[in-house]
């Protein structure tokens, strides 16, 4: 039977979209407002009848013969003609080869199928020059021979790579860098081919090849990526397997520090593979997961070697390339994250095209280097003068033949599935077009059951609601969740549109009005009896001293009788606030709650008959209050309870905190308040009191006269403005700035205080606007109502702010200071070296004394009144605390992991740090570590010197904001003492270690008739009586460092003082006797053996004398500061 064709399989899942279609968006569709598709037989029998005409349809095409082979247009059909031509020839060559010569070649091969892998990856990603430097048995074929004597390995067309453990297709880039229409038919045909010939070869994988340099330069460019995935796509779709991907980033020797940091690797070494596995056992995990856990392993495996580098490396300038290589590739994480990203999550078939395993190695291409750190400004990188201008790279090749041997012998994660050829007859066909109306059906089916369900579970609720209102008293949570469970069924029902008649015609509607009349009776008959009860009881329960909580209940009570003064927000605002203590809600159904009231109350139009015993219950007790007070709480219960917008502010709560434990502001104690209270409040209460209201009732009292009105209102007022100058003394007085343990809880203050909309500037001005003078009496009428107001707020701790707020200049100077200092803890933050970030800007500080942040701070705090004066100080003190203590831990860690590791196996037990040690230090080792370029130089003046006084005979920290470095004497005695050590050694300030002295003979016995020194292949006879100078320089400079004295008395008779090792010099001097002079760079020095002695005079040539006793050996290594 013929296959089905592929043109008709497009329209057969057409076919089944559009039955699906119809199925999902049908009910939706209303034709002269008539839903004809809403029933399911209705779409039944329309996805039936299209079907049918469908399959009809496809019936009739399939019995005439199509030509699918259209002519090309558009571009140059001979060179597509062409390329293809030579792809065939290619993959004939290639087979015949495998069949006759190949087959031969791997007879004895213990590999029972050779497999073979794609390489792909755009032009000039190094695909041919790896393959060059796999250093495989590749045999020499003609195409092979013909590619190493190319002038360059770029390839045009397809490449074959044979050898025993596997063969290798290098595809050309340009298959991969556009989507022409002639590459894109090239592609097809590749593809075609290799279907062929994998069914003869396995295909075991996919090698990309990604030239790392190109993707640093520009990362942002992801063109390649997106025409890599197409390919791959359209490569697995045809192939209909699975192909673990090996991802290979090239030209890695271009990364600035590469060849530095690896220079010390043999040529075995060279030829390790450098990479990691994607492989993980945890499936939950993405592969952007994994490459970030694996890439963060992979760089502290880097870091490790990092040490060792260092300890070898002798120069300076590059030590600061291998110090800085693992920062570069670092920086190359993002970049490199986002192309597994690409090619993994956002590639459609990334579980048939998984990402096993990630490699880096070189290019040997000449160019210019990649250095990340030199466009990613950081103010604290050491600054080297050097030009990072075009490097020439070593054409070296490194980790390329072993990740090759990986990839061919280990274990593959997923197994490779070829794909087998499936013919699909008719028949297939015609039954997924009758396959939508069957699942139709089926669907019919159980949607009816489902939705006879859905109904039976809301008519169970409402049974169950029935049962719960038969109890005689209902709490209001029990009533609560009854209600709930009613509007839970309504919103059911309003929503449910049964697609199939469920219990009948009009099920839906008889249960949506069951339960709607069933609500609203409970609304009216359960929740406005209880409303109305508990406020009843909450009234009858005050006394005379609770005059403002009885009037706002007593308002309410009333309310709820009276649509005409029903305030809806009042009564929110009330409801919310006496939910928890009348009700036992919680806020969120003390709103749920609400939500019923109202509804309630919206529907219930008709006055209800209220107890008139509890209203004259409440207006007894207000009217047993004094005029002034009554009138006080009928303008609080009228002025808005809001908290004020400060305390609202996310940089309140991040800058301040408040000593007590709660304190509510209201904004009845604002300027605003204020003046509507003076100009409209203040008559309407005092008229209310005088006269009643609907609250109060008639006052059957004696009408006020206008004089005891005005004396009225000027004991309110009095009242008031008690209560409002104490509520800012409460807030000035209970306001603290908050404090910090560490750079994170520093930086959310410090952000809080600074930025847009301030929080200092914004307390400030809080202050201000609402309790200046100025500003109070240019929005108050001028009477004499206010006078002893303003004379207490002048004397209140209210003033010492508002001074501060008129300080304008030294206010922005603080700002600017915060903010700087803002700045610098925010980039400590954002590190992930936290401690060594802080370095850098406590040695900022520290060197720049008068105009850094900490320094300004203590300054302008004394320009403010407290309590600003003691934050800015506690802010200023606190931080640089927090710097000098990152300063010490980061100090500490460079101590005890390069400067100790160093000393401990090389200086420490040795000659000459150690006197009675028969080892000596190797001449290199002290160079390395007490030159002025060695390592214990490099950690003082990189890190410690900024923060030490060396300019005085005695060393010492120096000190800002009274605080310094807590070094201990010790280490800063030791520390100094090495400083000696290298001026002794190293007199020129380099690296050439040299002692320049001269022996001058004073003295010998009268026993002695000679006595010669022997060093360096130099000897220097000394005779009685004589007094020449001889000049010796230590070290050797040949490969004989012993030195030996020679004693020949007058009978001929000699014995000899013989000194080994490099320090054999030194060794000879300590055995012997040293005495001072008054010159310091002089001593005199007697050689004894055997009675025999003769004395010189020892004179130094060096700066500082290098003789000197207690200075080298005393010398110890400070494990931490």
């Amino acid at each position: 039977m013929n296959s089905f064709p592929k043109k008709q399989f497009f329209f057969l899942f057409l076919i089944i979209a559009l039955d699906l279609l119809i199925w999902q968006i049908g009910p939706l569709i209303a034709i002269a407002n008539k839903f004809i598709l809403i029933t399911p037989f209705s779409r039944i029998a329309t996805i039936g009848i299209f079907s049918i005409v469908s399959l009809f349809s496809i019936f009739k095409i399939n019995i005439r013969k199509i030509n699918f082979n259209k002519p090309l247009s558009l571009f140059d059909r001979s060179l597509l003609q062409a390329e293809i031509k030579s792809l065939k020839i290619n993959f004939a060559n290639a087979t015949h080869f495998l069949k006759t010569q190949f087959a031969s070649y791997i007879e004895n091969s213990p590999h029972k199928k050779i497999p073979w892998y794609l390489t792909l990856g755009p032009s000039q990603s190094g695909k041919t020059t790896l393959l060059s430097h796999a250093e495989l048995d590749f045999i020499a074929t003609e195409q092979f021979v013909k590619r190493f004597t190319d002038d360059t390995f770029s390839s045009t067309s397809c490449n074959w790579w044979f050898s025993s453990q596997g063969v290798f297709l290098d595809v050309p880039g340009h298959f991969i860098d556009t989507d022409s229409k002639e590459t894109s038919s090239s592609w097809f045909e590749l593809i075609k081919l290799i279907k062929i010939q994998k069914k003869h070869y396995p295909l075991e994988g996919l090698l990309l090849v990604i030239n790392i340099h190109e993707i640093a330069k520009n990362p942002n460019n992801t063109a390649y990526l997106e025409a890599l995935q197409k390919k791959l796509i359209t490569l697995q779709t045809k192939l209909k397997g699975h192909y673990p991907v090996y991802l290979i980033f090239t030209q890695c020797d271009r990364i600035l520090g590469f060849n530095e940091f690896f220079s010390d690797l043999g040529p075995a070494e060279r030829q390790n593979y450098l990479g990691f596995s994607l492989h993980h056992e945890d499936d939950t995990l993405t592969t952007t997961d994994l490459f970030n856990h694996e890439f963060d392993h992979f760089l502290k495996r880097l870091n490790q070697r990092l040490i060792w580098r260092l300890h070898q490396e002798p120069h300076l300038e590059t030590r600061f390339l291998i110090k800085d290589f693992p920062i570069q590739f670092e920086n190359l994480k993002n970049t490199l994250a986002n192309i597994v990203h690409q090619l993994s999550e956002k590639l459609t078939l990334n579980k048939n095209l998984p990402l096993q395993s990630i490699y880096f190695c070189s290019g040997t291409q000449k160019g210019e280097q990649i250095d990340k750190l030199l466009h990613s400004f950081s103010p604290l990188r050491p600054s080297l003068e050097k030009n990072l201008t075009t490097q020439l790279v070593q054409a070296k090749p490194f980790f390329i033949h072993q990740f090759f041997n990986h990839i061919l012998t280990s274990p593959k994660t997923f197994s490779v599935k070829n794909a087998v050829t499936i013919v699909r007859t008719p028949f297939l066909g015609y039954f997924l077009i009758l396959l939508p109306p069957l699942l139709a059906s089926i669907f019919w089916v159980l949607t009816y059951k489902q939705q006879k369900n859905q109904l039976r579970m809301a008519t169970q609720r409402y049974d169950d609601y029935q049962q719960t209102i038969k109890e005689k008293t209902l709490s209001p949570h029990a009533l609560l969740m009854g209600l709930n469970s009613l509007q839970t069924t309504l919103l059911f029902l309003d929503h449910f549109h049964p697609s199939i008649s469920v219990g009948g015609k009009h099920a839906k509607e008889v249960e949506k009005q069951k339960v709607e009349a069933s609500y609203q009776d409970s609304l009216h008959k359960k929740l406005l009896p209880q409303l109305f009860s508990i406020l009843e009881k909450r009234i009858l329960s005050f006394n005379n001293l609770q005059a403002k909580e009885t009037y706002a209940s007593l308002k309410m009570y009333l309310m709820l009788g009276d649509a005409s003064h029903f305030d809806n927000a009042y009564f929110n605002i009330w409801l919310l606030k006496e939910g928890p203590t009348l009700f036992g809600l919680n806020t969120e159904d003390t709103k749920q709650y609400y939500y019923h009231a109202t509804r309630a109350l919206t529907s219930n139009i008709k006055k209800e008959n209220l107890n008139q015993e509890v209203i004259q219950h409440a207006r007894k007790i207000l009217e047993n209050i004094p005029y002034p007070l009554l009138a006080y709480e009928l303008i609080k219960a009228n002025v808005t309870s809001e908290t004020l917008s400060f305390f609202k502010s996310k940089k309140t709560f991040n800058a301040f905190y408040f000593t007590e434990n709660k304190v509510d502001f209201s904004e009845i104690y604002t300027l605003a308040a204020l003046t509507l209270i003076d100009k409209q409040y203040l008559n309407t209460a005092c008229n209310d009191v005088a006269t009643g209201n609907w609250i109060l009732g008639k006052n059957a009292q004696t009408i006020l006269t206008t004089e005891e009105i005005e004396n009225l209102k000027q004991e309110v007022i009095d009242l008031y403005l008690t209560d409002y100058i104490n509520a800012w003394q409460k807030f000035s007085n209970t306001i603290q700035l908050k404090g910090f343990k560490n750079f994170l809880e520093s930086d959310l203050m410090l952000n809080a205080l600074t930025g847009e909309n301030a929080g200092l500037i914004e307390l400030l001005q809080t202050i201000s606007k609402n309790t200046a003078i100025p500003t109070l009496k240019n929005s108050l009428p001028e009477t004499s109502n206010f006078t002893a107001f303003f004379d207490e707020l002048s004397k209140s701790r209210l003033a010492q702010f508002n001074k501060a707020s008129e300080n304008t200049t030294q206010l922005t100077q603080t700002i600017n200071a915060l903010t700087r200092l803002s700045h610098d803890i925010h980039m400590i933050t954002a590190q992930s070296n936290q401690d060594a970030t802080a370095l850098g800007v406590a040695q900022q500080y520290i060197q720049n004394i008068a105009s850094n942040p900490i320094t300004q701070l203590l300054q302008l705090s004394t320009t403010f009144p407290e309590p600003l004066k003691s934050w800015l100080e506690n802010i200023a003190f606190g931080n640089w605390k927090l710097l000098l203590d990152a300063c010490t831990r980061e100090m500490n860690h460079t101590l005890k992991d390069l400067i100790m590791p160093y000393y401990l196996s090389t200086l420490h037990e040795r000659y000459p740090l150690f006197k009675n040690s028969n080892l000596d230090t190797k001449i290199t080792d002290f160079k390395q570590f007490f030159s002025p370029q060695g390592l214990l130089a490099y950690f003082f003046n990189h890190s410690l010197k900024p923060f030490i006084d060396t300019k005085k005979p005695r060393w010492s920290t120096i000190k800002l904001a009274g605080m310094g470095l807590p070094i201990s004497n010790n280490t800063l005695l030791q520390l100094e003492r090495a400083h000696i050590i290298s001026r002794m050694f190293f007199p020129d300030g380099g690296d050439d270690l040299k002692i320049k002295f001269f022996l001058q003979p004073i003295a010998l016995m009268p026993t002695l008739k000679s006595i010669s020194i022997h060093y360096n292949g130099k000897e220097i006879i000394d005779l009685q009586q004589d007094i020449k100078l001889s000049t010796w320089i230590w070290p050797s400079e040949n490969n004989n460092p012993d030195v030996s004295v020679d004693f020949v008395n007058n009978e001929g008779q000699g014995s000899l003082i013989h000194e080994k090792g490099a320090w054999a010099w030194l060794r000879l001097l300590d055995a012997s006797h040293l005495q001072k002079t008054d010159d310091l760079k002089k001593f005199e020095v007697t050689f004894d053996l055997n009675g025999n002695s003769a004395k010189y005079l020892l004179i130094a040539n060096n700066s500082i004398n290098p003789f000197i006793a207690g200075i080298t050996d005393q010398f110890r290594c400070p494990e931490k500061l």
